[in-house]
């Protein structure tokens, strides 16, 4: 895959200098993007040595980006651009890379999400930024659960620096393919030799490969969108109990008027050696009319390691959200979410019930 990725994009650049390199117009530079601010409130398990001990009830959510974004046409027709994008609550850069895009499909280099996540297509949400694989999560995860919080997606690269190509649209189908250098090199990253291998007594996850396969179908007043993807990444420090990590998912949206429904599964081995997998499955549905919207999200996670004995710890992950749209870049969301840990050996410090309501606005620009 590595070399189809590296060829594919010798190939691209030989067609910009053999087409005429030279633009028609310098380059459209765009700014966008958003702000997310919540009022959550709730209630969890916060006895002593619970994981909620000592942790106020009430609380302000926010995440936000801004997106800079440049694009131009050269003469051959091929679009090239680049896309950097900063988080509001830091100073690290979010996403930076360069594209380019033609009938030869489209290709992405640098530090951003790679076709396991742009392609999937799962459960709907309702409030903006909250539901599987959100953006907010306030509930505590229990320090010692081998479960994290909801997620059916299997995005482990991230945005770590990698080469990245998608075929154009062939019928219903597309494909995406990616080759990550270094899991350990995100968007910050400057580039130069990264390391082969980490010191013997740590684990390290190196040369990634990703494959998805995207479906989108219409039929009648409706449409279907579905994916499957794999990633392997390579260990690269041998480690007892440890050896290549590898994960799958598959997912389904089907939307019709104003209903849609979707369901993913996850199944990510997390690079550890016998039968300790790490499961997601999720469902959900939404109804919209006018400028409001609904969803109800269910999603449950297990996962054998860290139980004892065989014993798995689980989490699952229930919750109700809407969403009214004020007006152009506006809009209010609100829900209520339970999301319960169970831990294997039922120690109390590893387990958590966490309720919380949450309303506030997700303003985009």
């Amino acid at each position: 895959m590595k070399k189809i990725l590296i060829g594919t994009t010798a190939l691209v650049a030989a067609g910009l200098i053999a087409g005429g390199a030279s633009a028609a117009e310098k380059m459209k530079v765009g700014v966008s993007g958003y702000q997310h601010l919540f009022l959550i409130y709730g209630s969890q398990s916060d006895n002593a040595g619970e994981p909620a001990n000592n942790l106020r009830n009430h609380g302000i959510r926010k995440e936000g980006e801004v997106h800079f974004k440049a694009k131009t046409t050269m003469d051959n027709g091929i679009k090239i651009g680049w896309e950097g994008e900063f988080e509001a609550e830091a100073t690290n850069t979010d996403e930076n890379f360069v594209w380019l895009e033609g009938g030869f499909g489209r290709v992405t280099i640098g530090g951003y999400w790679g076709p396991s996540l742009l392609m999937s297509h799962n459960a709907p949400g309702g409030a903006p930024g909250w539901g599987d694989f959100a953006n907010n999560a306030p509930a505590t995860a229990p320090a010692n659960s081998a479960v994290g919080g909801p997620n059916s997606y299997a995005a482990f690269t991230f945005k770590s620096d990698k080469i990245a190509y998608y075929t154009p649209v062939m019928g219903p189908i597309r494909i995406g393919v990616a080759y990550t250098l270094d899991l350990g090199v995100g968007p910050n990253g400057n580039g130069n030799f990264t390391t082969d291998a980490s010191a013997a007594t740590a684990r390290d996850l190196g040369a990634t490969y990703e494959i998805a396969v995207e479906l989108k179908q219409k039929f009648g007043g409706g449409n279907v969108a579905a994916y499957g993807t794999y990633l392997k990444a390579k260990e690269e420090t041998t480690v007892a109990g440890f050896g290549d990590r590898t994960a799958y998912a598959v997912g389904v949206t089907v939307t019709t008027g104003a209903f849609s429904v979707g369901a993913g599964y996850k199944n990510d081995d997390e690079g550890e050696t016998g039968d300790n997998d790490e499961k997601h499955f999720g469902i959900g549905g939404a109804y919209s009319t006018g400028p409001w919207k609904v969803a109800l999200n269910y999603t449950a996670g297990a996962d054998a390691n860290g139980g004892g004995a065989g014993a798995e710890d689980d989490m699952t992950f229930l919750q109700l959200s809407g969403a009214y749209s004020w007006g152009p870049g506006v809009t209010l969301g609100a829900g209520i979410q339970n999301t319960k840990w169970t831990d294997g050996g039922s120690v109390a410090a590893d387990e958590n019930n966490a309720t919380i309501a949450f309303f506030g606005t997700a303003l985009s620009f």
